[in-house]
């Protein structure tokens, strides 16, 4: 989602995605569910 926020030199830099619609949010949040629930199943834990 973002390549990460660094803090240097008194100096914070970063980046993050944002979103235009909802039906973009919600694709995300189901593909992130479904690697998460992927997970648990081979590791056997819930």
């Amino acid at each position: 989602m973002s390549d990460g926020i660094s803090y240097r030199l008194g100096i914070l830099s970063g980046s993050l995605k944002g979103f235009e619609n909802e039906e973009d949010l919600v694709t995300l949040v189901k593909s992130r569910k479904n690697k998460h629930i992927n997970k648990n199943e081979y590791t056997g834990t819930i």
